[in-house]
């Protein structure tokens, strides 16, 4: 970030980290293990990708800037325009204060747009985050009758609520894996969005034992909806998690390829346009998938 500000020759730590955001888009650099975006903190390493600005002069190419090279352009050097860093349109705005026009950039309101359009964005998308997860039919306490809820201490109702609580976000990620493989894994073998020649490795690096951890979980969640139905209230759970634990397994071979299917996934939205749209169509999807999913997915039985 430091350097962006010594580039930018400015102060502003949060222009900074949206200048550095636009070209984080581009994939000019990326979070060395592509968990998040920019962010301005010493607790987060951030490494540039694998490009190289060529400059080209009239007789050989070189990587050596001189006054008479000319800049190649293509389509892997970043391009745009931040229009808090470009002076007013108006040819007549030369002093320090802000011109009559409402979008000069020495205006403040305009400084903080972007601060304000991502603190909406965030907003937005933390609203978006498994919707309705919290719907009033999910609550324990609007799955019993009033007089059995009044008699159970307080404690006692709260641990329900946990309980309860553990099931239906169990539920929720079963239906997180089984959008995986309807709407991830089967079109990316079924059709041409990747070259076949690294069809079959990308699928094995990106999603690997998916399959199998969607299995254990369906079978854990199964047990779960039987158990929640056995009772209103649950006395315990324990004792199926002791049950599933041994079966937990494929989540260490999984867990230990993480960084490795994160730079795979990256590198092929890098380097096609064509898988790249088809992740931002999926992401879109999981919202319109979850939904209608989601109460068929409790009588689901493993295969």
């Amino acid at each position: 970030m430091d350097k962006i500000i010594l580039i930018l020759q400015a102060k502003d730590r949060k222009l900074a980290t949206r200048v550095g955001k636009a070209l984080a888009s581009q994939r000019v650099f990326h979070d060395v293990c592509y968990e998040t975006q920019l962010v301005d903190s010493i607790h987060y390493l951030y490494e540039f990708s694998n490009q190289t600005i060529i400059y080209q002069n009239n007789d050989s190419m070189s990587e050596i800037e001189s006054t008479t090279s000319e800049l190649v352009i293509n389509d892997s050097i970043p391009n745009g325009v931040l229009t808090e860093l470009t002076f007013c349109y108006s040819p007549t705005c030369w002093s320090k204060k802000p011109c009559y026009s409402p979008t000069c950039p020495k205006r403040i309101p305009q400084f903080h747009y972007g601060e304000e359009q991502e603190k909406k964005d965030v907003k937005f998308k933390s609203s978006q985050q498994y919707p309705n997860q919290h719907d009033d039919d999910r609550l324990w306490a609007n799955r019993i009758d009033k007089e059995t809820y009044n008699s159970i201490p307080k404690i006692e109702r709260k641990r329900q609520e946990n309980l309860c609580e553990l099931i239906y976000t169990e539920e929720d990620y079963v239906l997180s894996l089984d959008y995986l493989q309807t709407v991830w894994i089967k079109p990316l073998k079924e059709r041409p969005i990747i070259p076949t020649s690294r069809r079959e490795s990308f699928i094995h690096k990106v999603f690997r034992n998916i399959a199998s951890i969607y299995e254990t979980n369906i079978r854990l969640l199964n047990a779960l909806k039987s158990r929640q139905d056995e009772n209103p209230i649950i006395y315990q759970i324990g004792d199926i998690l002791l049950e599933f634990v041994i079966d937990f397994e494929p989540y260490i071979a999984y867990g230990s390829k993480q960084h490795e299917a994160k730079f795979t996934l990256e590198s092929e939205k890098y380097i096609n346009s064509n898988f790249e749209a088809f992740v931002q169509a999926s992401i879109i999807l999981f919202y319109i998938y979850i939904m209608p999913n989601r109460k068929r997915l409790g009588n689901r039985k493993a295969s």
